[in-house]
C-alpha cells in the first residue's frame, strides 16, 4: 500500500481525496433524486387513475338517470307513457355520450391502465357489460323486465333492470381501486376514499329511490321492501365511511346536501317505506298527493351530484398540488445536486492549487540548486503550514550541507598529504616483495622437477601393478571359463549319450512298426483273396449276387489301396531306420571327441594355476616399488607445497603492495576530484 501511494503524485492524491466525497455526495443525491422521481412517477400514476375517475363518474351519473327512467318507463301506464319516454331518451343520450367518452379513454390509456392489475380486471368486466347495453335498451324500449334467451341475440336470459344495476355497481366498484392506489399519499388517500364512498352512497340512494317509486305507483311487496331496506342500509354505511375520510370542505358540502328540504323529504318518505311493513305490505305506499316523487328524486340526485363534484374538485386540486410538489422536488433536487457538484469542484480546485503551487515552487528551487550548485539559495518559509515548514527544513538542510562540504574540503587536503607518504613507502615494499618472489620461484622449479621424476617412477610402478593385476584377473577368469567349459563339455557328452539311447529306441520302435505293417499287408492280401472269391461266388449266383459282387469289388479295391499305402509306409520306415542308424553313429563319434576336449580343458586349467602364482609374485614386487615411490612423492609434494605457499604469500604481498600503491594513487586522484566537485559549489 505504501509503495502504491509513493507511485502516485500529490496532485492525483488530492484529486482522489476530493473525488471520493464527491462520488459519495453524487450517490446520496442520486438516491434522493431517484426517490423524488419515484414519487413523481407514483403521483403521475395516481393522476392517471383520477383521470379515470373523471370519465367514470359521468357515466355512473348518466347510467343512474337512464336506469331510473328505464324503470319508470317500463312500469308506467299508457297515460304517462310518452312523457317518460322523452325523459328516458334524454337520459339515454347523456349515457351514450358518457359511454363513448369512457370507452375512448380506456382505448387511449389501455397500455398504462394494464399496469394496475386489479383496476384493469374491473375495467374488462365493465367493458363486457357495456357491450350488452344495446340489448338492454332494446328490452327497455319494449317495456320488458325479462327477455328469454330465445327472443334475443345474446342467447341467454336478459334481466333488464338487474343488469343495468349490475353495470352501475361494477363502475362504482372500479372506483374503489382509486382509493386503494391513493393510499400512497395520505391526503389523497383520504379524499379518494371519501369520493368513492360518496359516489357509492349516491348510487345506493338512486336505487333506493327507484324502489320507493315502484312502491308508490305499484305496491310495497316483500321484495321491494327488502330492496328499499338494503339500499338505505348501504347508503347510510357509505355515508358514515365518507364522513370518516372527508375533509372539512367535503363535510360542509355533505351537510349542505342533507340540510336541503328536498333531501329531508326524500329521507322521510324512505323512513316511512321502511316502517310498519305489516300494515303496508302488498299495498301502494301512501304519500301526500302534492308530492311529486319523480321530481323529488331528481332533485336529491342533483344534490348528490353537487356534493360529489365538490369532493372531486377538491381531490383534483390536491392531486394537482401534489404533482406540482413532486415536480418541484425533482427540480429542487437536481438544482441542489448540480450546485453542490459545482461548489465541491471549485473548492477542490482552490485547495489543490493552494497545495500544488507552493510545492511546484519548492521543486523548481531544488531543480535550480541541482543545476547551479548555489548553496546560498533560500526557500520561502513564511506562513504557518506544512509547506512553510518544508521550506524551513530545506533551508536548514542546505546550511548543514554547506558546513559539511567545507569540512570535507579541508579533510581532502589532509588526505592528499597522507596519500603522498603512503605511495613512497608502498613502492619500497613492492621492490622487496619482487626479490623474495624471484628466490621462491627458483626453489619451487627445482622441487617441481624432482617431484615430477618421482611421480613418473611411481606412475610406472602403478602401471606395472595394474597390468599384472589385469593379467591375474584374466588368468582367474580363464580358469573359471575353462572349468565352465569342462562342465559344459561333460554335460554335452552325457546329453549325446542320452540322445544316442533315444535314437536306438527310435530304431527299435521303427522295427516294431515295420512288423505291424507286414501283418497289415498280409491281412490286405488275404482280404483281396476273399474279395476275389466273393466275386466269383457272386458271379455264380447270377442276378441275385450282383449286389454282393459290387460290395466284393469295393472290398478288393480297398484291400488294394491298403497294400499300396502299407508299402509306402514300409518304405518310409526303412528310411527312418537308416537315418536313426546314422545318427547313432554320429552321436558316438561326438561323445568320443567331447571326452578328448574335456581332457584338454583340464590340462589348460592346470597351466592357468601356475601362471596365476607367477603373476602374484610380480604384483607384490610392483606394489612395493609403487609404495616407496608414493612416499617419496608425498614428501616432495609437502616440500613443494610449502615452497609454493611461501611463493604465493610473497606474490600476495607483492600484489597487495601494488594494490595499496594503486589505492593510494587512486585516493590522491579521488581527493583531487573531490576538491574539484566541492569547488563547483558556491558557499558565499
Amino acid at each position: 500500500m505504501k509503495n502504491l501511494f509513493n507511485a502516485v503524485n500529490i496532485k492525483t492524491r488530492l484529486f482522489v481525496l476530493v473525488v471520493i466525497p464527491l462520488l459519495v455526495t453524487i450517490l446520496l443525491s442520486g438516491e434522493r433524486l431517484s426517490h423524488a422521481l419515484g414519487s413523481q412517477e407514483k403521483i403521475d400514476n395516481l393522476s392517471l387513475v383520477l383521470d379515470y375517475a373523471e370519465v367514470t363518474y359521468p357515466l355512473i351519473s348518466a347510467s343512474l338517470q337512464e336506469s331510473f327512467y328505464s324503470r319508470l318507463y317500463i312500469d308506467a301506464g299508457e297515460t304517462v307513457h310518452s312523457d317518460y319516454r322523452s325523459k328516458l331518451n334524454r337520459a339515454r343520450e347523456r349515457a351514450i355520450a358518457s359511454q363513448k367518452i369512457y370507452e375512448q379513454f380506456i382505448a387511449d390509456k389501455q397500455a398504462q391502465l394494464r399496469s394496475f392489475t386489479s383496476l384493469y380486471s374491473h375495467i374488462e368486466l365493465v367493458k363486457e357489460l357495456l357491450s350488452n347495453s344495446e340489448h338492454l335498451r332494446e328490452a327497455t324500449n319494449n317495456k320488458q323486465h325479462y327477455v328469454p334467451a330465445a327472443e334475443n341475440q345474446l342467447n341467454r336470459d336478459i334481466h333488464t333492470m338487474y343488469e343495468q344495476t349490475l353495470l352501475i355497481r361494477k363502475l362504482v366498484l372500479s372506483l374503489s381501486e382509486i382509493a386503494v392506489l391513493a393510499t400512497q399519499h395520505e391526503a389523497l388517500g383520504k379524499q379518494a376514499n371519501a369520493y368513492y364512498n360518496l359516489v357509492a352512497a349516491s348510487a345506493e340512494s338512486s336505487f333506493h329511490n327507484n324502489m320507493i317509486y315502484t312502491a308508490i305507483n305499484n305496491q310495497l311487496d316483500v321484495y321491494i321492501f327488502g330492496e328499499i331496506y338494503s339500499g338505505a342500509t348501504k347508503m347510510h354505511s357509505y355515508q358514515e365511511l365518507f364522513l370518516s375520510f372527508a375533509s372539512s370542505r367535503a363535510r360542509t358540502a355533505f351537510n349542505k346536501m342533507i340540510e336541503n328540504s328536498d333531501y329531508k323529504v326524500a329521507d322521510t318518505i324512505g323512513l316511512q317505506a321502511r316502517s310498519n311493513i305489516y300494515s303496508q305490505v302488498n299495498k301502494p305506499l301512501t304519500v301526500s298527493s302534492s308530492l311529486d316523487w319523480e321530481d323529488t328524486s331528481s332533485r336529491v340526485f342533483d344534490l348528490y351530484q353537487q356534493a360529489i363534484n365538490e369532493v372531486l374538485g377538491e381531490l383534483i386540486e390536491t392531486r394537482d398540488n401534489t404533482v406540482e410538489e413532486a415536480r418541484f422536488l425533482v427540480i429542487q433536487t437536481t438544482v441542489l445536486l448540480i450546485t453542490l457538484l459545482v461548489v465541491i469542484a471549485c473548492f477542490a480546485y482552490v485547495v489543490s492549487k493552494s497545495i500544488t503551487a507552493p510545492l511546484k515552487n519548492v521543486v523548481s528551487a531544488l531543480v535550480n540548486l541541482a543545476k547551479t550548485k548555489d548553496m546560498t539559495v533560500k526557500l520561502s518559509d513564511t506562513g504557518r503550514n506544512e509547506i512553510s515548514e518544508l521550506g524551513s527544513a530545506i533551508n536548514k538542510l542546505l546550511d548543514s550541507f554547506k558546513g559539511t562540504l567545507q569540512q570535507v574540503k579541508q579533510e581532502a587536503r589532509n588526505v592528499d598529504t597522507s596519500s603522498s607518504d603512503v605511495i613512497l613507502k608502498m613502492q619500497e615494499s613492492t621492490h622487496l616483495s619482487a626479490n623474495q618472489l624471484d628466490a621462491t620461484d627458483s626453489i619451487s622449479v627445482a622441487i617441481n622437477q624432482m617431484s615430477a621424476t618421482i611421480s613418473q617412477v611411481a606412475e610406472m610402478a602403478n602401471n606395472t601393478s595394474s597390468v599384472v593385476n589385469h593379467a591375474h584377473e584374466l588368468s582367474i577368469n580363464s580358469a573359471t571359463d575353462a572349468e565352465a567349459s569342462k562342465q559344459m563339455m561333460t554335460k554335452l557328452t552325457e546329453e549325446l549319450g542320452n540322445t544316442s539311447d533315444v535314437v536306438n529306441d527310435l530304431k527299435v520302435q521303427s522295427k516294431d512298426i515295420g512288423n505291424v505293417l507286414n501283418v497289415i499287408q498280409d491281412i490286405a492280401e488275404q482280404t483281396n483273396l476273399l474279395a476275389l472269391n466273393a466275386a466269383i461266388e457272386a458271379a455264380r449266383a447270377g442276378e441275385m449276387g450282383r449286389g454282393f459282387a459290387v460290395v466284393a469289388d469295393e472290398v478288393r479295391n480297398l484291400a488294394g489301396r491298403t497294400q499300396t499305402s502299407t508299402a509306402q509306409i514300409h518304405e518310409q520306415i526303412e528310411k527312418l531306420q537308416s537315418g536313426a542308424q546314422a545318427a547313432t553313429q554320429k552321436m558316438l563319434n561326438l561323445q568320443t571327441e567331447g571326452n578328448s576336449a574335456v581332457d584338454m580343458v583340464v590340462k589348460g586349467n592346470q597351466a592357468f594355476d601356475v601362471l596365476r602364482d607367477e603373476l602374484d609374485q610380480i604384483n607384490n614386487m610392483a606394489t612395493q616399488i609403487a609404495t616407496a615411490s608414493d612416499e617419496q612423492t608425498s614428501v616432495a609434494n609437502v616440500i613443494n607445497e610449502r615452497i609454493i605457499a611461501i611463493r604465493d604469500d610473497s606474490e600476495t604481498i607483492s600484489r597487495k603492495t601494488n594494490q595499496a600503491s594503486e589505492s593510494a594513487s587512486g585516493l590522491r586522484e579521488t581527493e583531487q576530484r573531490l576538491n574539484q566537485y566541492i569547488n563547483e559549489f558556491t558557499f558565499e
